[in-house]
Parts: structure tokens; C-alpha cells; sequence
């Protein structure tokens, strides 16, 4: 018996002795992810990393750090396995992430990782591709570089444009990105018509008949 399978079994045990929604079960679920991939494994490696992403995201919310560190073990065996429209994802979601804890330039890194892979296999249609355009303007908009975040904001809605109903709620937050960009730039007439139009977009969606 090798130190991996020795470590598999000693987990195994652990996970055995603590109740389910124990926090220390995401670490070693974690680390069994861990294991697998080391032997190859990967969906075994694959099924453990996602159950104590899971349970990560069910009894510990807030704790960022966990989380993206689990993101990247995901992305690692994506890696194996190659498997590009879910390895993107993966970098998306690392990404959201370190935007949520103001880490700007490493949430760039992974969006743009993402986009990367993304434009390599998808259509150049695809809403998968707004949303990194989308997550890329906000980074540029964090960094006070408004312009290119707008640039990438109007990507975003060209796609959303194509593949969504014209008032699809999608519409109205980018609308309403555009308009913040327009803004912080300081033309004011194009941001008042861009929040126009997202108002316009949120009133409609009140007024259908789903939402009575």
C-alpha cells in the first residue's frame, strides 16, 4: 500500500466518524479529490472536489478563500480530462470569486483564461462569451479604466442582443453597466439613455402578467 491509497484509506475513515455537514468533511473530501487525481482517477477526483464545493458553499458562504481554492482543484482535473467549455467555466467562476474579495487583477487573469478558452470553443454568439465580456468591464470599471470596460460591456450586449427576448432582465443589468461606464466617463447623455433603457426593461418585467 502506497502513501496515497494509506491517505484515501485514513480519509475514508474520518469521513466515516463525522457528521455530514462537518465542516473539516469539505477539507478532506478536498484532499480525497486530491488523491484521485494523483492515481489518475479523475472522475472519482472530480465527484469529491464538487461535493465539498458543495457543502463549502452550503455551511461556510462567506469564506472566499476555501472556495477558490476548491475552484482550482476542479480546474486542475478539467485540465486532465480536457474538457474546455467546463474548464472556462471553472476559471469564470475562480474568477467571481476574487472579484468578490476586491482582488481585481487575479480575477482579471481568470476571466481572461476563461474568454480564452471560451472564444477557442464556442460560437462567437454564445452567451457563455457576454458573460466573460461582462466580467471583464467590470474588472476594467474596478480599475478606473472606464473606457475598456465599456468596450466590454457593449460586447456583452451585442451577443445578449442575438440571444435573448428583448426584455429578458440580462438586458437591463448591462444596459445598466453601459450606463455606469458612460458615467464614470462623463458623458451623462448616453448614461441617462442607457439607464433609460434598463428602467425601461425592469418596469416591463413588472407589469407582465407572471409577475402579478
Amino acid at each position: 500500500m502506497n502513501d496515497l491509497d494509506k491517505a484515501e484509506e485514513f480519509y475514508t475513515l474520518l469521513l466515516n466518524e463525522l457528521p455530514s455537514s462537518h465542516p473539516d468533511v469539505i477539507t478532506i473530501k478536498n484532499d480525497l479529490g486530491g488523491i484521485y487525481r494523483e492515481n489518475g482517477e479523475y472522475l472519482q477526483a472530480l465527484q469529491n472536489h464538487k461535493e465539498a464545493l458543495k457543502l463549502h458553499r452550503l455551511i461556510m458562504p462567506h469564506d472566499f478563500v476555501q472556495r477558490a481554492a476548491i475552484y482550482n482543484d476542479i480546474g486542475y482535473v478539467y485540465e486532465e480530462l480536457e474538457i474546455s467549455p467546463e474548464l472556462a467555466d471553472t476559471y469564470n467562476n475562480i474568477g467571481e470569486v476574487y472579484l468578490s474579495m476586491q482582488n481585481i487583477e487575479t480575477a482579471r487573469v481568470y476571466f481572461e483564461k476563461s474568454l480564452e478558452i471560451r472564444l477557442k470553443s464556442l460560437p462567437s454568439d454564445h452567451r457563455s462569451l457576454a458573460t466573460s465580456y461582462s466580467n471583464l468591464g467590470q474588472v476594467y470599471d474596478y480599475s478606473n479604466d472606464h473606457q475598456k470596460g465599456l468596450e466590454y460591456h457593449q460586447k456583452s450586449l451585442n451577443i445578449l442582443l442575438k440571444c435573448l427576448p428583448p426584455n429578458h432582465i440580462d438586458l437591463a443589468a448591462v444596459y445598466n453597466n453601459i450606463g455606469a461606464s458612460f458615467s464614470d466617463l462623463g458623458d451623462f447623455t448616453s448614461a441617462l439613455i442607457n439607464q433609460k433603457k434598463a428602467l425601461r426593461i425592469k418596469c416591463n418585467l413588472l407589469s407582465s402578467p407572471r409577475v402579478q
